[in-house]
This record gives C-alpha cells, structure tokens and sequence, in this order.
C-alpha cells in the first residue's frame, strides 16, 4: 500500500471513527427517548384505567358489606322460617328495602346476588338459592370462607365475579354473596389510543389460569417482542400492557433516515477533504523517494558514489540514513564471506588433528593381551565393541539393532566395574532392527535407569522392548526401580519439553528425536512411586538401511 493511501486511511478512520460513535450515541439518544416516550403514554393511559376499576372495585367491595349490617337478613339466611312466618316476612321486605336502597341503581353492567345454603328459603332475584350458583365460583368460595373478598371469572368468561363468604362465628358458611361485573364494562376503562399492536390483560394470579385479554385481541404473546408495563389492582390483581417492540421501529424510520443521510453527507465531505489533503502532503515525499531508488540501484549495479538528496528536512535525514544502512550492510557481507572462509579452514584443521580411531582399537587390543583370560579382558574386549560401534566410521546414526547391541555392551561394562547383578532382557522384533536411529538415543535412557532407578541388585531388572505401530515405532525402556511420584513425573515431564528440572540427558533426546522424525515423535514418561519407570520412544518407520561397521 503506498503512502498516499496509508495517509488517506489514517485521515479516513482519524475522522470516521468520531463520526461513528457520535452517530450511534444520537441514534441511541433518540431510540431511548422514542421508547420511553411510547412506553410513558401507555402507562399513563393504563394507570388512568386501572383507578376507574380499583374505584368501581371498591364501591362494589362496601357493596359487599351491605349483608353483615342487616342481622334480620343474617338471621334469615342461616336457619328456617320462625313460627311467626307473617312478622318475618314482613319484617324481611323493609329489609329488602332497605338493601335495594343501600345498594343504589342496578346497572346492567353489575348484578348484586346473595346465594343462600338455606334450603327452605325463597329463591328471588337478589337472594338465590346455592344450587344455582356456577360451580367453580361455589367451590372456590367454599375452599376460602375466610378471604372478605375473592376474585375469580365467570364459566362464559363475560363477567368478573367478586365473591365474600358469609360465615357464622364457628366458621360455617351459611350464603355467599357475589357481585357480577361486566368485562365489556371493565374494557371500557382502558379504552383509548394505543400503538398499534398493544395487548392489555387483566391477571389475577390466585384463581384465574390465564390472563384475560381486554385490549388488542387473544393473539399469543412473547415477552421477548414487547415492552411491558404492570399496574397493580387492589391487594392480588395486575394490568399488564404489552407494547410490541416493532411499533418503535415503525416510528424511528423517519428520524433514522435524516439522521443518517446527515452522517453520510459528513463523510462524504470529510473524505474529499481527507484526499485533498493527503494529495498535498505525500508529493513530495514521492519525489524524494523516487530519488533515493533510484541513487540505490545505481548503488548496487555499478558500486560507485551516489548523489545524497539536499535539504535539512526528516526526509532528507531519512536518506542519509538510508544509505549510510546500505553501506553497512555491503560490509556486513564482506564479512560474512570471510568469516565462512575461515570455517572451512579451521573445519580442515579439526579434521586433520582428530584422533585416529585405530589408534584406540590398538591401545585397548594391547590392554586385552595383557590381561588375557581374566574378567577384564572381556571388559576391555566389550569396551572396544562399544567404541567401535559408537564411532561408526564418522556417521551420526545407526541401525535400532546396532544402537540395542551398544546398550548391551553398556549394560556388560557397568556390571564389571560396579560388580552389579541386575538383569537386562531386549525384545525388538526383527523387522525394526533395520531402522534408521540417532546414535546414542537409548543408551542416556538406560544409563538413567541405572542411576535413578534400579540398585544393581539380582531381583533389579532393565528391558528395552521394540513394537510397530501403523507408521510408527514405539521404543521402551523400563524398569522395576524406584519410580517417581505424580509430583516429580510432572516436573520430568515438563523439563523434556523445556529442558529444566531435569538432567541434560532426557531433553537431549527429546530435542535429537524431534529434529530427526519432526514432530509428532519423542519422549513419553510413564512412572509408580515403588514399582518403576517406562520411557517411551516414538519415532516413524523410516526404511533406511544403515551400512555401519560391526
């Protein structure tokens, strides 16, 4: 990307960004308000219904009282007719009177009705016998004789019943008195001017199943699509208002869309002036660096002086620099380029002063021929097999079978000079022996098992077992030793991978290993504090032959 257009995009997001968050901060602002706005009127208008109702609720509630300021009537409702049935009934219809009285115009909207358990009462319009009574509503005022008032609906779900219970002071119930109120009245109360969409319920928690709709239809509701609003009615009933959330977005079209082709417009503004001015400051930088590419290549192709760029300006600083760093850096390979020379001849060197590997054969032949039929004559005689192997002719890798024969030899040479009588057992199977391995991979391992895990007693033992798995070969080197505690496994088994905690050994394998196969090979531990120690191999199947002396 070129300098021009690294400045536009810097001058671009320097002014966007603000921009940006300037125009969601307003877009909020504006949808906070809308919504609280919207929100604010139809809790205004629900409040207002809700005290209609609470105060129509109320009047019928005293309504409710009417009965126990009559004892006549009380006496009436709870036993037969006295002997003297003329005064009774006489005395019955003042009281009737009187209650018709109390109780104001009946309304069509509201029905005031007593039902009696008394059997051998009248039945009338006001006082009715219990039998009448919608069931449910009976059986609900039974189960609360208790409650001064109980809140439930008709069965045709068209009137909101409020019942009282009248006991005698034991607790009997002998009538229930029940008020009927109109739902089309009490839809009424909450009629107005919604948004579009708004459903209103009447919930009434302790009897009734459901909420009862009373604005905007019986549609299903989910809470997640709207704002609600809940105003309480009298001690256990709630208006609830459901305002449908895709109403506000209907009325934040009109003010999104100025407020967003004001945004655009700004950019648009801000992005022509962001090239003008870019255009104004990258030209000469242009030029300045058309200069130095092209003082540079005459630089590298013919080697001669080149022209340094006037001025006392950051660019002509640059420049300066830039081809003082060229300068430098033909230095630092003419550097190189000797440095390597030198390698090489110090590599002769080394190779010449190096000893002769029969030199060593000869010595230790001679030390063999000197203590001839004795144990360290076979000492000797496994210590110049060791060597021999080991040195390879100068190769860095050998054959699994060669590397196990090393091992052994190891494992002899340890058990003369520690007079050791530990036991070692090896089960390759013939088809890995053939198998590329660098040198010295097992024997670190075995030579830790020695060291930290067995004490070179006859029951201690040390095996190396060689198996083929698809592609690869799992080696493993175990003992019946000491063996480690999930503690110190951890802390071995981290250090393999980070080369602390532990010897130089394992990590040295660990890291040989990896270079050789790539990864997905290496070394696994495994390890019981008084049973033993496994160390697992993993390498692929590489079917290389190695040619090696033996």
């Amino acid at each position: 990307m070129s300098y021009r257009k690294k400045l536009i995009l810097i001058f671009m997001l320097v002014n966007i960004v603000p921009l940006t968050l300037a125009y969601a901060f307003f877009s909020f602002r504006v949808y906070d308000t809308r919504r609280e706005e919207i929100v604010s009127n139809t809790l205004t208008r629900i409040q207002s219904g809700a005290e209609e109702l609470n105060s129509v609720l109320r009047e019928h509630n005293q309504r409710l009282q009417i009965t126990r300021r009559h004892p006549r009537l009380l006496a009436l409702l709870r036993v037969p007719y006295p002997l003297h049935m003329n005064t009774t009934l006489f005395d019955f219809y003042f009281d009737l009177q009187n209650l018709y009285h109390a109780f104001g115009d009946v309304s069509p909207s509201w029905r005031l009705t007593i039902y009696s358990l008394n059997p051998n009462l009248i039945s009338g319009t006001l006082i009715r016998d219990a039998s009448r009574m919608e069931p449910h509503a009976f059986e609900i005022a039974m189960d609360n004789p208790n409650y001064d008032y109980i809140w439930t609906i008709s069965e045709c779900a068209e009137y909101l019943l409020i019942l009282r219970p009248e006991t005698t002071l034991d607790g009997h119930t002998f009538a229930i008195s029940t008020i009927s109120l109109s739902l089309e009245r009490v839809q009424r109360y909450f009629a107005g001017d919604y948004p579009y969409g708004t459903q209103i319920f009447l919930h009434i928690p302790t009897y009734v199943q459901s909420p009862i709709n009373l604005i905007g239809g019986n549609n299903a509701v989910n809470p997640d699509d709207y704002y609600i609003v809940t105003v309480p009615i009298l001690d256990s009933g709630y208006i609830i208002g459901y305002v449908p959330r895709n109403y506000l977005l209907t009325q934040l079209i009109a003010p999104f869309i100025g407020l967003t082709a004001g945004y655009f417009a700004v950019v648009i503004l801000f992005a022509f002036l962001t090239v003008l001015i870019s255009r104004l400051m990258s030209q000469r930088l242009e030029r300045l660096l058309s200069m130095v590419s092209h003082d540079i290549d005459k630089l590298v192709e013919h080697d001669a002086q080149f022209l340094m760029v006037g001025g006392t300006d950051e660019f002509a600083r640059i420049d300066q620099k830039f081809k003082e760093l060229i300068l430098e850096i033909r230095g630092h390979y003419e550097n190189v380029a000797r440095v390597e020379t030198e390698k090489k001849a110090l590599e002769l060197e080394l190779l010449q002063s190096l000893i002769n590997p029969h030199f060593l054969y000869n010595s230790l032949d001679s030390l063999k021929d000197a203590y001839r039929d004795t144990p360290i004559s076979t000492a000797v005689d496994d210590l110049i097999k060791y060597y021999r192997i080991a040195l390879n002719r100068g190769n860095w890798t050998l054959s699994i079978s060669q590397e196990v024969e090393m091992v052994r030899l190891y494992l002899e040479i340890q058990k003369f000079a520690y007079e050791a009588d530990f036991k070692y057992d090896f089960q390759v199977d013939d088809e890995i022996g053939i198998l590329t391995i660098p040198k010295n991979t097992l024997q670190p391992l075995v030579e830790n098992s020695l060291m930290h895990g067995i004490r070179r007693l006859p029951q201690d033992k040390i095996s190396i077992t060689g198996q083929v798995d698809g592609e690869y070969v799992i080696l493993t080197v175990a003992d019946n030793g000491a063996g480690m505690d999930a503690k110190r496994l951890e802390s071995v088994t981290e250090g393999i991978n980070t080369g602390q905690h532990i010897g130089y050994g394992l990590y040295n394998v660990s890291e040989r290993i990896k270079l050789f196969y790539g990864e997905g090979c290496g070394i696994s531990i495994e390890s019981e504090k008084g049973v033993g120690t496994k160390v697992k191999l993993k390498i692929r199947s590489v079917q290389e032959v190695i040619s090696c002396a033996t």
